[in-house]
């Protein structure tokens, strides 16, 4: 109910104990509310307080269940830093590489707001920084869309194929050229990114650069 996820956002764990006891179904899905699940609101509790999270697992919460603005907790999680509930959610059987929602998996989320740890944590557990979906294509491009330049580096030491085409732009590299991000567009090209790439809606990235009104980028490429 929406009684029962506003509850565990705020993390009223006392409130959610006799709300469960009263028979409020856990895995019920509630498309209208923004989070989808009480598991999900749960998640995105602003003070990354897990007692809220650990009571609904050890009350049997499916979570992986699927719906919502954040297609699952571990998004959810992900999109609002809570470190402690991304780990207790791997811990406990949460699946890294889980389709859906509005960043369309996990690290795509903690990528587009530049939670690090958190996008350091899902890799060291299986996240793919090749998979692609959600708003910006892939992780690499939400990374490079929004200038997090140390994300970016933790992906290219784990393999990320720099030139995969997609999202908004077209490719990490033309998202970098038109939004100007010199330091993603320089670590970038020196990685082996392809400046002639031909992809989404501005063409190359030198014509991403130029629509952009990026001088200095133009140069660098």
């Amino acid at each position: 109910s929406e009684a029962l996820s506003v509850a565990a956002f705020y993390g009223r764990l006392e409130m959610v104990q006799l709300l469960i006891r009263k028979g409020a179904d856990i895995n019920a899905l509630d498309e209208e509310y923004l989070y989808g699940s009480v598991l999900q609101a749960a998640s995105a509790s602003y003070n990354d307080n897990p007692s809220v999270v650990r009571l609904l697992i050890d009350s049997g919460v499916d979570v992986n269940l699927q719906g919502g603005r954040y297609g699952n907790a571990l998004q959810a999680a992900s999109a609002t830093g809570n470190d402690n509930i991304v780990e207790l959610l791997i811990q406990n059987g949460a699946q890294v590489n889980a389709q859906g929602g509005h960043y369309g998996n996990a690290l795509h989320a903690a990528s587009t707001y530049g939670f690090y740890n958190i996008a350091e944590l899902l890799i060291k557990n299986g996240a793919d920084p090749n998979s692609i979906g959600g708003e910006y294509g892939n992780a690499l491009h939400a990374a490079s869309f929004w200038g997090h330049h140390k994300i970016i580096q933790l992906f290219i030491a784990n393999g990320v194929d720099l030139n995969t085409p997609g999202g908004k732009y077209g490719s990490a590299l033309h998202a970098a050229s038109y939004l100007n991000r010199k330091n993603v567009v320089d670590l970038l090209i020196g990685n082996g990114a392809d400046v002639n790439a031909r992809s989404g809606k501005h063409g190359t990235p030198v014509q991403a650069a130029l629509i952009g009104g990026h001088g200095d980028i133009v140069k660098l490429l």
